[in-house]
């Protein structure tokens, strides 16, 4: 890891402008040291860095992708028979979410007490406790023993090593609005990709919600957002059983709420999939939806009326599937750009099911510039094109992802272009 650390610190001293020498004279360090350190000799230690670091005027995303870098094992390298580890998404600045919460969470999710913990991983309880109220940090050994203990999974343990080399965080009580920020961040953790802690985060929200007398709407409408994101999250790291837990409590807490949210259409999305894995029968999803739709405004309807508008083509039903588009239509014209997208995608789909016509799927993606939505588009319409008997037409759109395919993408890209790869 030394080596990265000094690429990192030398092109960060690059482009602050600053002389070793210079930066050497401000920081009270030798010459010396910041060139073992450029040239992967030697890693720092916190102080050193951290005046080099004020030295350099360094942000604090700067700083700690700094002290990321040098505190990181050798461990943390996977070996070269290991599955790359999905990158772990650092805590952003101010975020009160800290190792010794996602300690909590992990030992919640086993059901264990402090007692069984310590008694299994040989230490005393009160430094469990200690540990989860950041007051003491476990050694390497110890948090292999402890994630050994409750089960965390490869990627969790490796991630959560990487979580033990930043400072110690942890704030007993949040207030709503903290929550808030902390679930918006939670969210874009999920769209970004498979970080392999996001259970664990998850749980850490769900435990930490604060009750608010007064405030009861609020705090359902929260707890709902959070199983709606937390299902998301497991369905794309293939945990569909925990998924269709969380997006089942998600709906209970939706029938709970006085108004809808745009967020529930996503949920609604996941529990008509599930409904049609668990019958068989595509009209199942577009029933499960039906029963939603009065309940829903004008730019939420949309997302459901596309959704069973799917439905329905991929059961050869085309009038049907033409009039709910026609319907979404009208609503479209309430929504926003994004609304539009989706409206559009879906469109294409049904034209493929119905009309078996790719030019419209043609057209979308001359117009998608974002790269790793790009990917992912080009093989969800590989996968269609298949599913509607459209071989030549789905090897093309495949040639076209392989090309386009790069290794910072998504894993769950990888995996699904590697799938495809084996069906032809």
């Amino acid at each position: 890891m030394s080596h990265l650390f000094g690429r990192y610190f030398r092109s960060l001293r690059g482009e602050k402008g600053v002389s070793q020498n210079e930066l050497a004279r401000q920081a009270g360090l030798a010459v010396r040291t910041l060139v073992y350190w450029e040239c992967g000799k030697r890693l720092p230690r916190a102080l050193e860095l951290q005046n080099a670091l004020d030295a350099l005027a360094a942000t604090p995303q700067e700083q700690r992708q700094a002290f990321f870098l040098s505190r990181a094992p050798c461990s943390e390298q996977p070996a070269p028979h290991e599955k790359p580890l999905n990158a772990v998404l650092l805590p952003e600045q101010g975020s009160p979410i800290g190792l010794s919460d996602l300690l909590h969470a992990l030992r919640k999710r086993k059901g264990w007490t402090q007692e069984q913990t310590a008694t299994v991983t040989g230490v005393s309880r009160l430094t469990i406790l200690r540990w989860e109220t950041a007051q003491g940090l476990p050694s390497e050994e110890s948090l292999e023993r402890v994630c050994g203990a409750l089960d965390a999974s490869l990627e969790e343990t490796r991630g959560l090593r990487v979580w033990r080399t930043l400072p110690l965080s942890w704030k007993p009580k949040w207030s709503l609005e903290e929550y808030e920020i902390e679930i918006a961040r939670f969210r874009r953790q999920v769209f970004l990709g498979q970080d392999p802690l996001t259970d664990l985060v998850a749980l850490t929200l769900k435990y930490r919600l604060p009750a608010r007398a007064g405030r009861e709407e609020e705090v359902l409408r929260l707890s709902a957002l959070l199983e709606s994101e937390h299902g998301a999250g497991l369905e794309m790291q293939n945990k569909t059983q925990e998924a269709r837990s969380c997006i089942r409590r998600a709906l209970q807490l939706f029938r709970a709420m006085r108004a809808p949210q745009q967020f529930w259409a996503g949920a609604l999305n996941l529990a008509s999939m599930y409904a049609v894995q668990a019958s068989g029968n595509n009209r199942a999803g577009a029933k499960l939806l039906e029963k939603w739709l009065p309940l829903m405004s004008s730019g939420e309807s949309l997302f459901l009326l596309c959704d069973m508008a799917l439905y329905v083509a991929q059961d050869g039903h085309r009038e049907e599937a033409h009039a709910l588009l026609l319907e979404a239509q009208r609503a479209l014209q309430k929504a926003d750009a994004e609304v539009e997208i989706y409206y559009r995608l879906t469109y294409a789909r049904v034209r493929l099911h119905t009309d078996h016509s790719v030019e419209a799927i043609d057209w979308l993606m001359e117009h998608e510039k974002t790269p790793h939505r790009r990917l992912s588009h080009l093989l969800m319409w590989t996968e269609s094109l298949l599913a509607a008997g459209e071989s030549g037409a789905a090897s093309r759109y495949l040639a076209q992802a392989g090309s386009e395919l790069i290794a910072e993408a998504p894993p769950e890209l990888h995996h699904r272009f590697t799938r495809l790869t084996n069906h032809f």
